[in-house]
């Protein structure tokens, strides 16, 4: 029981770190980009640690560059598909190619083109 009200505990404390996810900047997830693809792509877990993309139910996927990246680089990536990233990068591009919509960003953010290339696109 104890363990329960543990995790509990620490998913209460989680939960207005998740709602700032919409304050993080495209220069965090560049820091994140230079860890490679696999580590981009990778499941997130809050009990291991693991960050990436997929990371808080998705939200950095909002951003249509990163969602275009993502949508690029994490498509074939397993479980990718099925992923809240995956879900919020579908609304973000609005049905639009994601290669349009990536070039489009860097244009308009040269942080999204370096997020890019650390991720190998």
């Amino acid at each position: 029981m104890l363990k329960y009200a543990l995790i509990a505990g620490l998913l209460m404390t989680q939960v207005p770190f998740v709602q700032q996810v919409e304050a993080v900047s495209v220069s965090d997830i560049k820091k994140l980009a230079m860890a490679g693809k696999d580590k981009f792509c990778r499941k997130a877990s809050f009990f291991s640690g693991v960050v990436s993309v997929r990371s808080f139910e998705g939200a950095l996927c909002t951003h249509p560059g990163v969602a275009a990246i993502a949508t690029k680089i994490c498509g074939k990536v397993e479980g990718f598909a099925e992923s809240k990233c995956a879900t919020n990068a579908k609304k973000a591009l609005a049905g639009k190619d994601p290669e349009t919509v990536l070039e489009q960003e860097k244009a308009k953010d040269p942080t999204i083109a370096e997020v890019a290339q650390s991720v190998g696109e």
